[in-house]
């Protein structure tokens, strides 16, 4: 779901031909943390993870896609604990 400021900042860099790596951190990725400055920390914790992943994720796509196909299947989860390789009955 695109949000009206992501579209903002699509139409301004489109002519400049800047990339844009956008990521959102849902409610629900924060979910069961403790109130107050422990949750702040932990949130932003997950922030930080998150938008490293993503930088990762994305100069693979740009320059490695290899290393995108390596990794498919794999069960890795961006902000949460990887879940493991996709099983085949």
């Amino acid at each position: 779901m695109i949000r009206s400021f992501e579209l903002g900042l699509i139409g301004y860099l489109i002519p400049w031909h800047a990339p844009l790596l956008d990521v959102v951190l849902a409610g629900i990725s924060a979910a069961g943390t403790a109130g107050g400055l422990w949750a702040l920390l932990g949130v932003l914790g997950l922030f930080d993870r998150r938008t490293r992943e993503h930088a990762i994720n994305c100069y693979d796509l740009l320059f490695r896609p290899e290393a995108l196909r390596k990794r498919a299947g794999t069960g890795q989860r961006e902000g949460f604990a990887d879940a493991g390789p996709v099983r085949v009955k």
